[in-house]
């Protein structure tokens, strides 16, 4: 074993797609990184669907480590997989970046560019400061509930790429955000980001920002895709038709990709270039997309206090995406 490796995590069903994404990514990853070593974090039901994928996908990874997950963490896949996420450090030996499975790698990853930035480092979250952050009154209305005045953060960061070093420091930091994100829970917060963002917070700001050219969130750094090292489509299952701005946001894609690899053409061309994975309906208005609308700080303080009069801002939206297209 090497004293760094990239690492996924992944807990997913059959009828999901988490699987092909970690396929796609790591042949993305190994076209620029050849030399580079693959650990995996799972759960046995997971593994046992692996094993029948193609060989290249067992083939490709160095080290499966199989973490045994309590039952009140196993209902769902998610839940399942951030359990392991937020305890990763536990589990794998060395120094690693953890890459998330709707992710393509574009560029060759040099370990010692982002070691000597610090112990634990990440891209901010919309590729912005907190006070600019689209979702700001969200992570507000999360802070508050988890005893955290983030409001008066300037850092809030992305945890979909994340550089962790083999130190006392990280080991701390991974210990704290369980237990923050599992206190979370109690408060029906189920995301991982505001208890990495407070364990940070809380051990004296210990992250570093990583170059956004590390994890290129998609709806938000259109303006740095040419010089993505690592593409983050930011995949949702619940994600609707309209939103699908990247050809791997959707799932009958991802299902003819899997029955018979009648994409496969697409995939390599997706491979090629960040701009060749994003959908056709695709529309910039003075340098947003469409999507960014939903994503305004007045349609979130409406989607959370005032459900009605979002879902029927929605429909309107709907309708004037297809007058206007």
């Amino acid at each position: 074993m090497t004293d760094f490796s990239i690492v996924y995590v992944l807990v997913s069903q059959l009828q999901e797609y988490y699987i092909d994404q970690m396929y796609i990514s790591i042949i993305s990853l190994k076209k620029h990184n050849p030399q580079l070593s693959i650990t995996l974090v799972t759960d046995t039901n997971t593994k046992d669907i692996i094993v029948t994928y193609p060989k290249p996908l067992l083939d490709a990874i160095s080290c499966i480590t199989i973490v045994d997950i309590p039952s009140e963490f196993s209902k769902s896949s998610m839940m399942a997989s951030r359990f392991i996420k937020t305890s990763l450090r536990k589990y794998v030996k060395g120094d690693f970046l953890y890459i998330d499975c709707d992710t393509i790698v574009y560029k060759e990853i040099i370990k010692n560019k982002i070691s000597r930035i610090g112990h634990i480092c990440a891209v901010y979250d919309a590729h912005t400061t907190f006070q600019e952050n689209p979702y700001r009154l969200l992570c507000i209305k999360q802070g508050k509930l988890l005893n955290w005045p983030v409001e008066q953060e300037n850092e809030y960061y992305n945890s979909g790429i994340i550089y962790v070093d083999s130190s006392p420091i990280s080991d701390s930091f991974y210990e704290l955000w369980h237990s923050l994100w599992k206190e979370g829970l109690q408060h029906n917060i189920r995301m991982d980001q505001p208890s990495f963002s407070k364990a940070n917070f809380m051990m004296g700001y210990v992250v570093s920002p990583l170059p956004h050219t590390y994890n290129c969130q998609l709806k938000h750094g259109f303006r740095g895709m040419n010089e993505a090292i690592i593409l983050h489509y930011l995949y949702n299952k619940h994600i609707n038709k309209y939103d699908q701005i990247h050809l791997l946001h959707n799932p009958e894609f991802l299902s003819e990709y899997r029955a018979s690899g009648k994409n496969d053409y697409k995939i390599w061309q997706c491979l090629e270039s960040p701009i060749n994975g994003v959908s056709e309906n695709v529309r910039l208005i003075n340098g947003a997309n469409y999507t960014d609308i939903e994503d305004s700080l007045v349609t979130e303080l409406v989607k959370n206090y005032n459900k009605p009069i979002y879902q029927a801002t929605k429909y309107i939206y709907k309708i004037l995406k297809v007058l206007f297209r």
